[in-house]
């Protein structure tokens, strides 16, 4: 999945750049734009991403990464079964 990343150095735990694209490229993500500055917001929507990520707090949520991949996971499928007729 293609990701876009606002990322809060200030928040959070501490979690490096690093360290948040070691692990979204280690679940077989693709990462392809980075912004770090709430004036830059706007390019997260430019990018051509299939998931718009903000990263910094240091706790999970419900609607993580995983969730947004299986919702685009499902909107495929959706598309896939339209695609064919079904």
């Amino acid at each position: 999945m293609k990701v876009a990343l606002f990322y809060n150095e200030a928040a959070g735990d501490g979690v490096t750049l690093g360290e948040l694209r070691a692990t979204l490229t280690s679940g077989g993500h693709q990462l392809v734009r980075i912004v770090d500055r709430h004036a830059d917001l706007g390019r997260l929507l430019d990018a051509e991403a299939e998931l718009v990520v903000a990263a910094g707090s240091g706790e999970s949520h419900p609607t993580d990464v995983a969730f947004g991949t299986r919702i685009v996971e499902l909107l495929a499928s959706a598309q896939k079964q339209l695609s064919a007729g079904r």
